[in-house]
């Protein structure tokens, strides 16, 4: 009997609990939904703009904030069911397990980028629009891939930074959208705006777009990325599961 490879397994088994939990599907399910909503949306309301990037960019748009949520309760919901102290008995190397978190969770996002990319194929084509050609789809896909990516990575990290699926969730809805704005309205703090703007930049590159302010970019990744990334697996690694 062949042995899988334990990076491997990690992966699979967080792939399974990740479709496993009630919680976590209907996320997925509310994520396939609002892409079809926002893709149905569109299609009534701005019939002449339609084509294969619109429908796409615009559902993913909406996809976007709901994904994160499932990166949360991917993180959070073993800690909140006390399962966690099985999972690590079974396989103490905590990063690891960690790890093989966030890439099921990626692999969730390519899934719904592919869904959201075929469902505006097929909707443009049964209007009888022009296609892009297969390269212009395949880069398209990635843009898509990569903003979500993003996006989804957010909650991740608030997740695995506070392990507590509530306040991640709260944390998640109000500081990265709400402080950039409330930077703009205090005349002192109107500079920083752009270094603390990280959904901006992520939804612009689901459109394909570059970052206007790079080093803007660069710090507000570093702000809502990488420091809680680095703060949960930390906290991970050192809370105690008993």
């Amino acid at each position: 009997m062949t042995t899988l490879p334990r990076p491997l397994l990690r992966y699979l088994i967080e792939v399974r609990k990740l479709l496993d939990t009630r919680s976590a599907l209907a996320v997925l399910l509310a994520t396939l939904a609002a892409a079809v909503l926002a893709i149905s949306l569109l299609v009534v309301t701005q019939p002449e703009a339609v084509s294969v990037a619109g429908l796409a960019q615009n559902s993913v748009g909406l996809v976007a904030y709901v994904l994160p949520l499932l990166a949360i309760l991917a993180v959070t919901s073993e800690w909140r069911q006390r399962t966690v102290l099985g999972t690590y008995t079974l396989d103490p190397d905590r990063t690891a397990v960690l790890l093989a978190k966030a890439a099921a969770l990626l692999s969730v996002v390519c899934v719904v980028a592919v869904v959201v990319l075929a469902a505006s194929c097929a909707t443009v084509a049964a209007l009888g629009g022009a296609l892009p050609a297969p390269t212009d789809l395949l880069v398209m896909l990635g843009w898509l891939v990569l903003g979500m990516a993003g996006i989804a990575l957010i909650g991740y990290g608030i997740a695995a930074a506070v392990l507590n699926a509530p306040l991640a969730i709260t944390l998640y809805l109000v500081a990265p959208p709400l402080l950039p704005q409330l930077a703009t309205q205090i005349a002192a703090l109107a500079p920083a705006a752009p270094y603390l703007d990280i959904h901006g930049p992520l939804l612009g590159l689901v459109r394909g777009s570059l970052p206007e302010h790079p080093s803007g970019f660069a710090v507000a990744g570093l702000l809502w990325l990488v420091a809680p990334v680095l703060v949960g697996f930390v906290r991970n690694a050192r809370s105690d599961v008993g």
